[in-house]
């Protein structure tokens, strides 16, 4: 982890603590909006090129459909919170710094990576930290860094925590999920409607560059995110749906 006297950040913690405001809107993103409103849920992101990328998580269906690249690529603005986040998580306080505007923004559901995805082992744990300091908060993600064999325990670990849920993001492009992850949902993406995912998931997504207007409520055996299966729907936000999403009530 990086030392706390970063020159770099030294504008960030000024403003960080005279401004709660401003803290959420320079580390947290509104942006996704399909997730909730920003007073129900808020996300997180890192860049592509900081994470899964560089890593070699990054499997060659998601490096050719991945919709951040649309997301990002022309709103330098975004790209420069990214990278600032991963200053951020590189911090010794950044379970501190985390967990303090994840309480100033209120919410009670939160996304871990709108873009980007786990980076190392270490990081996992810090989310870890994370979840468990704020019990009454629902986490989610969606992570290949399942396809790391030394990072499965970490993730174990995080899903472990009655208020997380890690969703295991594959596609017909990777290896099998190994048998010691097979309690962890699987979530996997489907590059054309005609991609079937095979053996059992959670729910699958259909790649926004090869989606069709035409509903497709069901690939192979998986439920089709309700956001992309072209029905109507009133679960029409991931905080209303909830299928991602750990249960309210779960046994420790």
């Amino acid at each position: 982890m990086r030392s706390n006297s970063d020159p770099h950040l030294s504008y960030f913690l000024c403003a960080d603590k005279a401004n709660p405001e401003l803290r959420i809107k320079t580390m947290l993103s509104k942006a996704e909006t399909e997730i909730g409103p920003a007073e129900r849920a808020i996300t997180w992101g890192l860049r592509l090129e900081d994470t899964c990328l560089r890593v070699g998580i990054a499997s060659p269906v998601c490096r050719a459909v991945c919709y951040v690249h649309g997301r990002t690529a022309d709103r330098p603005n975004a790209r420069s919170r990214l990278k600032l986040n991963y200053a951020i998580a590189q911090r010794l306080d950044f379970v501190e710094l985390l967990t303090g505007v994840i309480i100033n923004s209120g919410v009670r559901t939160f996304k871990i990576h709108w873009s980007g995805d786990f980076f190392s082992a270490d990081y996992i744990d810090a989310w870890t930290t994370v979840v468990g300091l704020l019990p009454e908060v629902r986490f989610w993600c969606y992570t290949r860094a399942w396809f790391r064999a030394n990072w499965r325990e970490a993730l174990l670990r995080l899903n472990d925590l009655r208020n997380m849920q890690v969703n295991l993001s594959t596609d017909r492009s990777m290896l099998e999920i190994p048998a010691e992850l097979n309690r962890l949902p699987r979530t996997p993406l489907a590059d054309t409607d005609y991609d079937v995912p095979a053996g059992p998931n959670l729910i699958a997504f259909r790649a926004a560059s090869t989606r069709k207007m035409d509903p497709l409520p069901i690939i192979g055996q998986a439920k089709v995110c309700p956001l992309q299966d072209g029905q109507p729907d009133d679960r029409g936000l991931c905080v209303d749906c909830g299928i991602c999403l750990p249960p309210l009530r779960r046994s420790a």
